[in-house]
């Protein structure tokens, strides 16, 4: 995470000293789409990516080349951020579905003949008398 922290700096320092710089608005949006960041849910990360490729977008203006990648990178984290939504609505969804109450009874002990068994299971026949 040390490195992922680091460049998530130098990007935000990279916006504050060149606001117009493109090439660290997409690449700050990569690392947000790429990357857990230390104290940012899933979500929240995905829709900074979002937003950080949406400014590069903006600040690429008309020279934005046609085969740019950046509309499949928001579409990406577009479809994650559906899927991270579903997974925790299942997950409250399934939170709150009544458990069954836990089977402590122990099973009870097979029964224990004092007649020997013959082989393959046939029910004891009384020896003559």
């Amino acid at each position: 995470m040390g490195k992922v922290k680091e460049a998530e700096d130098a990007f935000r320092r990279a916006e504050r000293l060149e606001p117009h710089l493109a090439a660290a608005y997409f690449n700050h949006g990569l690392l947000y789409l790429d990357h857990e960041i230390e104290g940012m849910d899933k979500i929240k990360r995905l829709e900074a990516a979002i937003s950080m490729l949406g400014r590069y977008r903006d600040e690429m203006g008309l020279t934005l080349p046609k085969d740019d990648p950046v509309d499949k990178y928001v579409g990406e984290a577009r479809k994650l951020i559906d899927l991270e939504k579903k997974r925790l609505e299942k997950k409250a969804t399934d939170a709150a579905k009544p458990k069954p109450p836990p089977d402590t009874a122990a099973p009870a002990p097979a029964p224990v003949s004092a007649e020997p068994v013959p082989a393959g299971g046939a029910t004891p026949v009384p020896p003559p008398k």
